[in-house]
């Protein structure tokens, strides 16, 4: 299935969850496919396989939620797929970042062979977009969670092959104290563009 952004909103809130309640949420595959469906404007008979837009998509989460819309982000922001002091930031300060990447032949097949991500010559066709769970980073590189798994990926390959890449504040009061977000500058931000 196409569902990678939904699966991506899983890590998320997997991650975002263990630090508010202290205890892993136990997130089903027919939830995140049951979401999928329903924010592309499906059923459970149609079923459509279309994928979705990140920016839709969380805009989705932070006015409706999920999990049986339970679950609602405070606030997100892009991130500069450019500025590794700023995505290294977000990440540490964030707990992850939801990134859009676009892949090619050559990462499928790193993937495939446990290797990690990692710009090379010739790389083959783009084979589609995909949506990954950023979750930390060493001196050599990033790490996501993608199709179930941890993949490693150099700074280089980052840097040249993310499309889009949003950080994503949970929980407001959670960030209320000691916060590394500035909680009354991004209240005002989101009045002026919420209106």
């Amino acid at each position: 299935w196409g569902c990678c952004v939904m699966a991506e909103r899983a890590h998320h809130t997997l991650r975002f969850e263990a630090f508010e309640q202290r205890r892993a949420l136990n997130i089903l595959e027919s939830q995140v496919l049951d979401e999928y469906w329903k924010e592309q404007g499906g059923d459970s008979i149609s079923r459509p396989d279309n994928g979705l837009y990140y920016l839709d998509s969380l805009k989705a989460w932070r006015s409706l939620g999920w999990l049986s819309r339970g679950y609602n982000i405070y606030a997100f922001a892009e991130i500069s797929r450019r500025d590794m002091a700023e995505i290294k930031a977000a990440l540490y300060l964030l707990k992850g970042l939801a990134g859009g990447v676009v892949l090619r032949q050559s990462d499928m097949d790193q993937v495939d062979a446990g290797k990690p991500w990692s710009v090379i010559k010739n790389p083959g066709k783009i084979v589609g977009g995909h949506a990954i769970h950023w979750k930390a980073y060493s001196p050599a590189g990033a790490v996501c969670i993608t199709w179930g798994k941890e993949q490693v990926a150099t700074w280089e390959w980052l840097l040249t092959n993310t499309d889009e890449l949003y950080g994503i504040v949970d929980n407001r009061d959670k960030f209320l104290k000691n916060s590394p977000v500035d909680v009354n500058k991004v209240d005002s931000y989101l009045r002026a563009v919420t209106g």
